[in-house]
């Protein structure tokens, strides 16, 4: 039998009696927070306090292979992100860590009763992983996200196919975000002339 304890933290303080005593006997905990649900971040689920014991053993391995270091990654993000608010000016390596951490984050939102399958995962890691959402604004992420779904339906995705199979459908219903535009108001360099004969 399978016990699921559900407890509300005072403040955010999980290290209170009951919660502390609660994590020590069970597999895990899912620790959802306030304010992501506050921001529209569905499931408002902590990952810097959520755990589990079980960890990537429940994961199939093709997903468990895919997310890779995704979960490292994402901290790392929030620890920049939670940096910017002191209006620090941000080096372009940091600026586009950050930038990718967001699209993880619009990711990695899911709608109320509509899980994503399995297959539907995997090909948004895969995709990400490739760069295909590499400069996206967070708002076209969801666009993304619902053609690799329907690519998945329509082309039969399972798990049993091969990487190099689905990266070809992948790479075939998303292209490559385009490059950003050069600041308005400024023009290419002048070439150099050719050399005429004399």
């Amino acid at each position: 039998m399978t016990a699921l304890a559900i407890v509300e933290t005072k403040e955010g303080e999980i290290a209170a009696y009951i919660p502390t005593n609660l994590i020590s006997i069970t597999d895990g905990q899912v620790y959802f927070d306030a304010t992501l649900f506050r921001g529209g971040f569905l499931p408002a689920i902590d990952i810097t306090r959520s755990v589990s014991r079980i960890g990537g053993k429940a994961q199939h391995p093709r997903v468990k292979q895919a997310a890779g270091r995704m979960k490292l990654d994402y901290l790392q993000f929030l620890e920049l992100e939670a940096f910017t608010r002191f209006g620090a000016r941000l080096e372009a390596s940091v600026a586009a860590k950050i930038a990718r951490g967001r699209v993880l984050r619009e990711m990695l939102k899911q709608e109320r009763l509509a899980p994503l399958p399995i297959e539907v995962q995997l090909a948004g890691l895969m995709a990400f992983n490739a760069g295909l959402f590499e400069g996206l604004d967070a708002t076209a992420v969801a666009g993304r996200l619902r053609r690799l779904a329907d690519l998945t339906r329509e082309q039969g995705l399972t798990l049993q196919v091969d990487d190099a199979a689905w990266m070809k459908a992948i790479r075939g219903a998303l292209p490559a975000p385009a490059k950003p535009d050069a600041p308005h108001g400024t023009t290419p360099p002048p070439r150099a002339a050719a050399a005429q004969p004399g």
